[in-house]
């Protein structure tokens, strides 16, 4: 909605403050394998999918708004980090898939 002009920061910020106020919950998902298995019908496939949105939203406020915001995106994303340096949030989806995204959501935390 932001991108396309239907919504400022304000609303990006109100998204963001979900994203934190929630994220235990999204976060008890991480690992799992059957899909689809948290209450609103989150997966652990979405985890880095969620966080490297998460924190292109955080990246577009103001300079000054986003570090509470990549404070707790980044905590997140470095849970999923597995040995050898990739990340995974779900093991049928590979490395591959939970790298590349950790990878976009730690360049927008950059």
């Amino acid at each position: 909605l932001a991108r396309g002009g239907r919504a400022g920061a304000e609303e990006l910020r109100a998204s963001l403050d979900l994203f934190v106020r929630h994220r235990a919950d999204l976060a008890r998902e991480r690992g799992k394998i059957l899909m689809h298995t948290g209450p609103a019908t989150q997966g652990s496939h979405y985890l880095l999918f969620d966080y490297s949105t998460a924190a292109l939203a955080a990246a577009a406020l103001p300079a000054g708004a986003r570090a509470r915001y990549r404070e707790a995106i980044l905590e997140e994303v470095l849970r999923l980090r597995a040995a050898g340096g990739c990340f995974i949030d779900n093991p049928s989806r590979g490395r591959a898939c939970g790298t590349g995204l950790a990878l976009l959501a730690l360049a927008a935390l950059r």
